[in-house]
């Protein structure tokens, strides 16, 4: 009595649990037919979301990658222009050492020489003027000597006006130096800011670069969810009907369970051989029945 009770419980704990097999297996199945169009909708929009989402991000990049090409053509309007000014610049700073040499030496030095002549001319001058005023006061020759400024005195004082002259020209020169060497601080600074133009034109082209690939990325990205959201109805379908397999092959292994529970709580147990037992086997087999 004991192991037909104890037979009767394995083979009703095999039922109870294939059938709860069955029954989760039909649930299963049913759930994933009933919540198919749910699922369906929630990756439809979830896809859509994300798609809607890519696309403004690839807007952004499109706008930023127009504002760093705005950027780059206004850095190149500004580098060619401070070329343009440093080439100025430079010819200016040519034209100002050029005319420092030639007011510093040779018209200075003109100036001085023309001084020198001048008082010089003043001096034999004089001594015309001398000359002449004695034979004025000649009465047989009766010349007519009577200037209103003697000329020695004019060319005198023709030679003291200039003698400021030179030393302004010093001036005139030193100020010319000083005025090229800071034009040429100015042209250095400006060649200096127009290669760090030049550099931050061709950082801004790398990072251009970079949001093309960004770009090019999404591009692929919105593609491949097109593709999706174009297919999502056959792969829902798919993963419903693989669902639905695994759930059925679940079900028909618990039902095969449970078959086996009802002739286990039977008794009815057979032996099948393949091939007819050996006679030891046999008698072996009656003994135990026995």
């Amino acid at each position: 009595m004991k192991g037909k009770f104890g037979v009767k419980l394995v083979a009703n704990i095999f039922i109870i649990l294939s059938s709860l097999g069955i029954l989760f297996s039909l649930a299963g199945i049913a759930g994933t037919w009933i919540y198919k169009p749910g699922f369906y909708q929630g990756v439809f929009s979830a896809v859509e979301t994300f798609q809607q989402v890519m696309t403004t991000t690839d807007a952004g990049l499109t706008v930023l990658d127009d504002a760093l090409e705005t950027t780059r053509i206004n850095f190149s309007t500004i580098e060619t222009t401070l070329e343009d000014l440093d080439t100025t610049f430079g010819d200016i700073v040519s034209s100002l050492d050029s005319t420092a040499s030639l007011v510093g030496d040779d018209l200075r030095l003109t100036i001085i020489e023309s001084q020198t002549a001048l008082e010089s001319s003043a001096t034999t001058a004089q001594i015309i003027d001398k000359t002449l005023s004695i034979i004025a006061a000649i009465p047989l020759i009766g010349a007519n000597y009577k200037p209103e400024v003697p000329l020695h005195i004019s060319l005198t004082a023709v030679a003291e006006s200039l003698g400021d002259v030179p030393t302004s020209l010093e001036t005139v020169e030193q100020s010319m130096k000083d005025t090229s060497g800071g034009l040429s601080v100015l042209q250095t600074n400006l060649a200096e800011l127009a290669e760090n133009l030049s550099g931050f034109d061709q950082d801004l082209l790398d990072a251009q670069l970079v949001l093309r690939d960004y770009d090019k990325t999404i591009k692929d990205v919105l593609t491949k969810l097109d593709k999706l959201q174009n297919n999502l109805p056959l792969y829902v379908t798919l993963l419903s009907l693989t669902l639905t397999g695994m759930f059925l092959s679940f079900g028909i292994a618990q039902a095969c369970i449970f078959i086996f529970g009802l002739a286990y709580r039977k008794g009815d147990q057979q032996i099948v051989y393949l091939t007819h037992p050996h006679p030891e086997e046999e008698e072996t087999n009656l003994a135990k029945e026995i």
